[in-house]
């Protein structure tokens, strides 16, 4: 799979991205190396499920059936890809991804700030994932015309985009028969926390096939690879994005993060004025009492200075 790369070599990189990926979703991995798939695909392959739907089904209705000893102020939500989004939103395994319309939010949760214990103490560079909605749009073209190009009150392309995806997820979810496919999901019934995150799901239809045999499927049939670089696509300087901007750019990019203790803490002070923290992206007792150590990382060499 051909992929448009970017290393990052400083914090103004970031604002050049962030101009430049105008109307893109993204995606933060601790581990450049880590493939894109869902908590539920890599449970189907360490736990040997060979039927996914099966499982997911299962995972769906004990959660259904057991949230009210946990809370009587969620739910019930009318469509299972409702449910889907509140399972995911507590950790639950799900086909879900979660994306984020932040470019600054992903590189939060890229975990450059916090490396969890199986990445924190190697030398992996962590990345974002940019998606292009404009691709999106694109393999949508004949449906969203026929379903919203004629309507008197007129919608943003991407909020036609979500409100059709949405019906395709809940259609996929009743039955319908839906080949390999990617929808952009945005649920009917948020939360705070996907409010706060500017949260967006990427949904594979086809649990068949891995997330990206679902999104090869895209690419192949519904865009010709139109919007695809070739075989030979190399690493890019960020500097290089202008030339970037005049070609069709692809449906997906990655973003190369270096694994750099002087680049991590200048995005630390960076998002820290952001006000992009733990306490702010998990609002509650559990988020700040997280970003607490952040804080004491981050103190830590100025408190050493001033007792040396």
């Amino acid at each position: 799979m051909s992929v448009y790369t970017y290393r990052i070599k400083n914090v103004t990189d970031f604002f050049l991205i962030s101009q430049k990926f105008e109307n893109y979703v993204f995606r933060g991995q601790q581990n450049a190396n880590w493939s894109l798939e869902s908590k539920l695909e890599r449970d189907g392959r360490q736990f040997g499920f060979s039927n996914l739907e099966i499982y997911e089904r299962l995972i769906l209705n004990k959660f259904k059936t057991n949230l009210n000893l946990f809370s009587h102020s969620v739910g019930p939500f009318t469509e299972d890809v409702d449910w889907l989004a509140l399972v995911q939103h507590h950790g639950g395994p799900t086909r879900l991804l979660d994306f984020t319309q932040s470019l600054f939010i992903a590189l939060h949760f890229a975990d450059v700030i916090e490396k969890s214990d199986s990445v924190q103490n190697q030398e992996f560079d962590a990345a974002i994932w940019a998606f292009n909605l404009d691709g999106f749009n694109q393999a949508n073209e004949s449906e969203l015309y026929r379903d919203y190009g004629r309507k008197l009150v007129r919608m943003s392309p991407n909020d036609q985009l979500f409100d059709h995806n949405y019906k395709m997820a809940v259609r996929c979810f009743r039955g319908g028969m839906f080949g390999p496919n990617i929808l952009v999901v945005r649920p009917r019934l948020g939360n705070q926390r996907l409010l706060i995150q500017q949260g967006i799901f990427l949904m594979p239809t086809d649990l068949n096939e891995s997330f990206l045999q679902n999104l090869q499927e895209i690419e192949n049939t519904k865009l010709g690879n139109d919007l695809m670089g070739t075989d030979d696509i190399q690493e890019n300087r960020v500097e290089d994005l202008e030339g970037f901007l005049g070609i069709k750019r692809p449906i997906y990019t990655k973003i190369l993060i270096p694994n750099s203790k002087e680049l991590r803490n200048d995005i630390m002070l960076m998002l820290g004025k952001m006000n992009i923290t733990d306490a702010t992206m998990f609002p509650g007792l559990d988020g700040f009492a997280k970003s607490l150590r952040n804080d004491l990382e981050f103190f830590e060499p100025i408190y050493r200075n001033q007792t040396e």
